[in-house]
């Protein structure tokens, strides 16, 4: 609401949209630009044709103007119409204005793709949902080419984490198998490792060899 351009391509930049009525620096009512007087009028820094305002203001239009809209997705209204890119009529049929209909049978964008297999159907209500990788079953589940952990939405996936040797006294699994420290059956008999240890509340056994498993010991808050 405030650079002086006419963002939605409806001939009301800044202050004179609607859009804007909120906006901090249109709160004491809309300025207009008067396109043929020489002043700023509503003080955006740009003056008469220099203002995105007088846009549909006939002397503003070059004489040399394009009948139809030469670009569709340059976000220029070339042929001074008052629409732009998609918007504007002339452009019903350039590709960049095309989405597919998801439900026809038809490829309309010609990208190749039909239908649900189409990117722009991802949301569309009878497409379902995109495929997701599962990580440590050998298989490219959402037919990228990448398979497990060479797919990048795998990258976080603890079963393609850098897996080292277990460190006994660092607190982290450091191999990814999902028990840490002593707990580990790497760390049997390492310094520091002693056949009991703190009691681990759901997996049956007294790991704190003091008669009580899981939730019947109280350090368990079951």
């Amino acid at each position: 609401c405030d650079n002086g351009r006419d963002d939605d391509f409806d001939c009301r930049p800044d202050c004179a949209d609607p859009d804007c009525r909120m906006a901090r620096n249109c709160r004491d009512g809309p300025r207009f630009e008067r396109c043929d007087n020489g002043i700023d009028d509503d003080l955006n820094g740009l003056v008469d044709c220099e203002d995105a305002a007088c846009a549909c203001f006939l002397l503003c239009c070059t004489e040399d103007r394009p009948l139809r809209e030469l670009m569709c997705d340059d976000g220029r209204d070339e042929d001074c119409d008052c629409v732009a890119d998609c918007s504007d009529f002339d452009c019903r049929g350039d590709p960049a204005c095309i989405r597919e209909i998801c439900d026809n049978g038809r490829d309309d964008d010609d990208d190749t793709l039909v239908d649900c297999e189409d990117g722009d159907c991802v949301f569309f209500p009878t497409c379902p949902p995109p495929a997701v990788e599962d990580c440590t079953n050998g298989i490219d589940d959402d037919d990228d080419g990448f398979v497990d952990c060479a797919d990048v939405n795998c990258a976080a996936d603890r079963a393609c984490a850098d897996c080292e040797n277990e460190v006994c006294d660092d607190g982290i699994d450091n191999d990814c198998d999902g028990t840490v420290d002593c707990r580990d059956g790497d760390c049997e008999g390492a310094p520091g490792c002693g056949r009991c240890f703190r009691e681990d509340c759901d997996d049956g056994e007294d790991n704190d060899c003091d008669g009580l498993t899981d939730c019947a010991d109280d350090d368990c808050a079951c």
